[in-house]
């Protein structure tokens, strides 16, 4: 949604369960990839495109998702590991690396989209605040025939619109269920993208998607 109101992707955090491991707890999957931003354009008509072909591009925007989402819950993460480096380096005095001084890597850590999923088989919600100021955070609680998302963001910024947002995102579920039950039988299909599950698949994770209409 933050593409449908402001043109562009930013860095998103969206939390990854890491307590699999000993003295872990969370990682971050970030969504922010390639295959999403060329669903997003499909689906905002930045890019032309036939129905079936935007089902071709969400499905492979999902299979990234869910490649991204194994390999970090599976301990593969990239920001846990670098925060380690960057703290090892504070803790002994010792000057950061560039990397950590890169705009490009600064940027990338300056969540304007926090997500996380928060499920109760209660109707009920929470929420929680955007990490910075002209950001939002979106809770969701997902029930088999809605879904409960709580938008929230800084009202200091004149460019945030938690209701804007939140119009857009019910617009555009709206949208991707029409979308999906055009053509049910090619929503099923794989798109065969990423072409190798590399980390999460030689760990015997189960890569498949089910989608039903």
């Amino acid at each position: 949604m933050f593409n449908r109101l402001h043109k562009y992707l930013v860095p998103t955090y969206e939390s990854a369960s890491t307590r699999r491991f000993a003295l872990a707890r969370v990682d971050n999957i970030r969504a922010c990839s390639m295959p999403a931003l060329e669903w997003c354009k499909a689906m905002t008509g930045q890019t032309k495109c036939s129905v079936n072909e935007k089902i071709r591009l969400l499905r492979k925007a999902m299979e990234w998702q869910t490649e991204i989402m194994l390999e970090t819950i599976l301990g593969h993460g990239v920001d846990n590991h670098l925060l380690g480096l960057r703290q090892i380096a504070l803790t002994h005095g010792k000057e950061l690396p560039n990397i950590f001084k890169d705009p490009s890597y600064m940027e990338s850590n300056r969540f304007r989209l926090s997500t996380s999923q928060v499920p109760t088989t209660m109707d009920a919600f929470m929420c929680y605040g955007a990490v910075v100021p002209n950001g939002y955070g979106a809770a969701y609680n997902p029930h088999p025939d809605n879904i409960v998302v709580v938008i929230s963001c800084w009202r200091t910024n004149p460019n945030n619109n938690a209701s804007k947002f939140a119009e857009m995102l019910d617009s555009a579920f709206t949208e991707m269920r029409e979308l999906v039950l055009s053509n049910p039988q090619l929503a099923k299909q794989p798109s065969n993208e990423p072409v190798e599950w590399s980390i999460a698949k030689s760990l015997g994770a189960d890569v498949g998607l089910n989608v039903t209409g």
